[in-house]
């Protein structure tokens, strides 16, 4: 399944360079939402506009561009996680290059063609979903706070946890975008990765972990009904890992 990304957010000082990037961008069906000269003000407007890719310049006043990125690839504080394209001279290299890497950004080398541009939205559209091990572990620590075993429900709450994390707005759109995207992640169809997260969630409210159960959800929980939905499991995890950042 390809990213969608459909809109830009450009962090740069220079006037010419973002021009460059809006035409580039245009060609590759990117659509430029805001441009910032300075990296704490491309933070605020990631916050308030929620671009699909922030493209950003390593050198930028306040917040340089590299840390820019890591922040914007490696934090729950954002309502949507962007995809991320970096420019930079090939003597300044990013000292966290292989982080940023890891974590799913593009990096390109100034002087830049429009079919640099062109080139690296194909590569971010095509790569795979990425979760750092970190991420991963906070949420494996809630599940297991849950009482939720070892089963392929489990690998799907995660996924769909995590998914949501990155992008709020997922959470409006469960059975039309986050069951297929976690059923292709775990081989298996919508419905079946619906039902094994469901599976997943009643093993878990049979377990022995109450007192965790309610300090996680309180009294959110229909009483009739006894155990949270696959969407409210969903929805208060990823609230949770959100309003840590």
């Amino acid at each position: 399944m390809l990213r969608s990304i459909r809109t830009a957010l450009v962090a740069s000082a220079s006037e010419n360079m973002q021009r460059q990037l809006c035409c580039a961008l245009a060609r590759a069906d990117v659509e430029l939402i805001g441009a910032a000269r300075d990296g704490r003000c491309a933070w605020e407007m990631m916050m308030s506009q929620r671009p699909d890719l922030l493209v950003a310049e390593q050198e930028l006043p306040l917040s340089d561009g590299a840390s820019l990125a890591e922040r914007a690839l490696c934090s729950f504080a954002l309502p949507l996680r962007p995809s991320v394209l970096l420019l930079h001279y090939s003597r300044l290299g990013p000292p966290n290059r292989s982080l940023l890497e890891q974590a799913g950004a593009v990096l390109l080398e100034k002087p830049l063609r429009d079919e640099d541009i062109v080139g690296a939205m194909d590569r971010l559209r095509s790569a795979p979903v990425h979760f750092r091990a970190e991420e991963c572990a906070r949420v494996d620590a809630l599940l297991d706070d849950l009482g939720v075993p070892v089963h392929v429900g489990r690998d799907c709450l995660r996924a769909a946890i995590l998914l949501c994390t990155c992008d709020a707005q997922r959470l409006h759109h469960l059975s039309a975008q986050v069951y297929p995207e976690v059923g292709g992640m775990c081989n298996l169809t919508p419905k079946q990765a619906e039902r094994a997260m469901r599976h997943a969630i009643a093993l878990a409210w049979k377990s022995d972990r109450v007192d965790s159960q309610y300090r996680i959800f309180a009294d959110t929980i229909d009483a009739g009904r006894g155990q949270p939905t696959c969407g409210e499991m969903i929805s208060r995890l990823a609230d949770i890992l959100r309003l840590e950042g």
